[in-house]
């Protein structure tokens, strides 16, 4: 009871702070919405937003060594019921379904919703009784199966979370994609807008205008790179809807590391105008490694720039200095993360309490 009076205090004054100060100066959450677009996700409490990634139904594997050192996976379905999830609603309170169109068929994708304090999670699942066997598995695993497994869910991601919000009336004014995976959302966006008028290239740079892309992977081996024979086989019936040919699809996600193959790093760095690795050391490596895009301008003036990641606070600190906060300060120091001034405090608590 301790501990559940403990969480439901610091959940509550969590609830009942604002948004924080210095978050305030650059976002305004009555006008501002940014629709964050990840594969997995780890919560900040300091920013609302909303979220779209896949309903994994068995997740990421946990792993054994076998006797010959060999890496064996094991993958353990999620106990659904108790998962906190409910339909997605749309505005007149019906379950949001979508389809995505794959080679010879239509997947559908339900949508759920999740909620973490101020952060809605819109989760994508195709484990559907009118989907195939093969396409209800599509979101069964984070980084599970084959490239014909992951390109089939970051078309899922991509475009059928492009689509989700659309269903929702949800109206991003900052699109946000956080590695590659999820890139495919700039041929969805652009659609949408040339069906409404715009030729492509005026369609891409407006969807680029406001999206931002995180790179995290300081390695070639960590960026998606799909086969232009599986690019054709997934999008040649799509290219007219945007109107360009095949071959500018394909110019898109070229690189020259990559010959004959579709970068995902590319097409979402030519389908944004905000870059940024994850540390200072990162944004310069990445400068380099992606500075085909920019071939005109040397690395250190290319606009790949960096945010340095942060540390979760309540994961990363022992037990031990937890408990002796909230003996000192009740729960309201998890909201005063930021705050320099807040935690001069510290300097009052006896030494015989460390």
């Amino acid at each position: 009871m301790e501990e559940y009076n403990r969480v439901c205090s610091a959940f509550d004054t969590y609830m009942q702070d604002h948004v924080q100060s210095d978050v305030r100066l650059l976002f305004d959450p009555k006008n501002d919405l940014v629709a964050y677009f990840c594969l997995e996700f780890g919560f900040h409490e300091s920013l609302p937003f909303v979220a779209v990634g896949l309903l994994h139904r068995q997740g990421y594997f946990t792993q054994t060594i076998d006797s010959h050192g060999s890496q064996i996976a094991h993958y353990v379905p999620t106990q659904f019921q108790d998962l906190p999830i409910a339909p997605a609603p749309d505005n007149e309170g019906r379950e949001v379904h979508i389809h995505v169109d794959l080679p010879g068929r239509s997947v559908e994708i339900k949508v759920w919703r999740a909620q973490a304090g101020r952060i809605i999670l819109y989760l994508l699942d195709t484990d559907l009784p009118a989907n195939s066997e093969e396409d209800r598995a599509i979101t069964y695993q984070l980084y599970g199966g084959d490239n014909d497994t992951r390109i089939q869910q970051e078309m899922v991601l991509g475009v059928g979370g492009a689509r989700a919000l659309r269903a929702l009336d949800v109206i991003p004014t900052v699109w946000h994609i956080n590695e590659g995976h999820a890139a495919f959302m700039i041929f969805e966006r652009c659609r949408d807008l040339h069906a409404n008028g715009l030729d492509f290239d005026a369609a891409l740079e407006l969807a680029a205008a406001n999206t931002v892309f995180t790179t995290h992977t300081p390695v070639p081996a960590g960026h998606d790179v799909f086969d232009h024979d599986l690019i054709k086989h997934y999008f040649k019936g799509k290219v007219g809807a945007l109107g360009i040919t095949l071959e500018r699809f394909l110019e898109l996600g070229s690189s020259p590391g990559n010959q004959g193959g579709f970068n995902m790093t590319a097409l979402a760095l030519r389908g944004s105008r905000y870059h940024n690795g994850v540390s200072e050391i990162h944004g310069e490596i990445a400068s380099r490694m992606e500075g085909y895009c920019w071939p005109q301008v040397p690395h250190s003036e290319n606009p790949m720039s960096h945010i340095t990641n942060g540390v979760h606070v309540p994961t990363v600190l022992a037990l031990q200095w937890s408990s002796l906060f909230d003996l000192q300060f009740s729960a309201e120091w998890r909201n005063q993360l930021l705050n320099h001034h807040y935690w001069q405090r510290i300097d009052d608590i006896a030494d015989h309490n460390f």
